[in-house]
């Protein structure tokens, strides 16, 4: 790369951005950036908290943090899986199918963007896999968007406790992260704002397939907008655009990507009355 492209893509992996200057996206480059620039999405998606602690070599805080682990298990496993599916059904060679697969899967698992091939001409388990993942997103305190892995941690391990519970009424069981409890009030938020995630989402796919749209577009129009993942499933994947869509829907997408890079609460807070009359009795 010349001084100027490293430049704008270094903005575009931390960032989050996901801009490239070529039109190929990073599949115009040569697979050593791609790889490059992989690994740097994956540091981009962490929690910049743990780049701290890794810089002063504090391993324990890494190797102790459930959020990082479970992120970068994901990545690893699910990786692997669309690599075994490209072997197998496109007849790549490994070193081929495991770049590819690693770095679109990162590249949508950060929502940063970036493109290297068009994963909806892969076999249907890698796309859905690619799909699926859009409702995870990065880590807290990155740059990355979507629900966050953090939020997935606490509630996995909430509905572990209530499935518990059943079998033991009596039973007092505090959810830990990182060694900490979470108080109660802080797993309703979480779960209150996984709730309306999914609830907006709904809505937003049935408003969408109400102008035309086919089932798989909506879908990918809506997480892609509301995750600020950039290309989604269907008729906007990597290869394609949101240019064909009407412009109401051009509309609500814009108001979901408002929606979705201001935190869904504090975007929610903003509508209610009770806050304004606040400030203004202030």
């Amino acid at each position: 790369m010349s001084f100027y492209e490293s430049l704008c893509h270094s903005f575009g992996t931390l960032a989050i951005g996901g801009f490239s200057t070529k039109n190929a996206s990073v599949g115009y480059y040569s697979p050593y950036l791609q790889y490059v620039i992989a690994i740097f999405m994956v540091l981009s998606g962490m929690n910049f908290t743990l780049h701290y602690f890794l810089i002063k070599g504090n391993f324990q805080k890494l190797y102790k943090n459930s959020e990082l682990k479970l992120y970068l298990t994901i990545t690893l496993i699910v990786t692997h899986i669309i690599s075994g599916v490209l072997v197998l059904n496109k007849n790549y060679s490994i070193e081929h199918a495991s770049r590819e697969s690693f770095f679109q899967f990162t590249s949508m698992l950060t929502t940063t963007g970036y493109a290297t091939a068009d994963y909806l001409n892969w076999p249907t388990q890698g796309w859905i896999l690619i799909f699926t993942i859009m409702f995870v997103g990065g880590c807290v305190c990155s740059t990355a968007g979507g629900i966050k892995v953090i939020r997935r941690v606490v509630a996995f391990k909430y509905l572990r406790n209530q499935i518990a519970m059943i079998l033991h009424p009596k039973a007092i069981m505090a959810i830990k992260v990182n060694s900490k409890s979470i108080q109660d009030s802080q797993e309703q938020t979480i779960i209150t704002f996984i709730m309306m995630y999914m609830a907006i989402f709904a809505a937003g796919f049935v408003f969408m397939t109400l102008l035309g749209l086919d089932m798989c577009t909506a879908m990918g129009s809506v997480i892609a907008c509301l995750g600020s993942f950039g290309p989604g499933i269907g008729t906007v994947g990597p290869a394609a655009n949101f240019a064909h869509i009407p412009e109401i829907g051009k509309v609500v997408l814009f108001v979901l990507m408002i929606i979705g890079r201001h935190e869904l609460l504090t975007f929610m807070i903003l509508l209610m009355p009770e806050f304004w009359r606040k400030k203004t009795s202030e």
